[in-house]
């Protein structure tokens, strides 16, 4: 999980915006059963200051078959 305070929104400019790790999140690893769901719980976001993007990032294997996928289920943002 991503979080950037630079990227303007467009497509163009996804990779050179800065991107920092949202270490707070929990990201499943290789060695989690696949068919589990793991909460992140309540995330911190106090570090942004202002308009904020999140993005959720993986990599794939190449191949057809076993390329993965997260599922993501009720997120929800909000401010104190």
């Amino acid at each position: 999980v991503l979080i950037s305070t630079d990227w303007d929104g467009t497509e163009e400019s996804l990779l050179s915006a800065e991107w920092q790790i949202l270490s707070a999140a929990y990201i499943a690893q290789n060695n989690d059963f696949f068919g589990d769901w793991f909460s992140s719980g309540l995330v911190d976001l106090s570090c942004v200051d202002g308009k904020g993007y999140i993005a959720f990032r993986y990599t794939g294997s190449d191949l057809a078959y076993y390329n993965g996928v997260y599922e993501l289920d009720e997120i929800v943002v909000s401010a104190d």
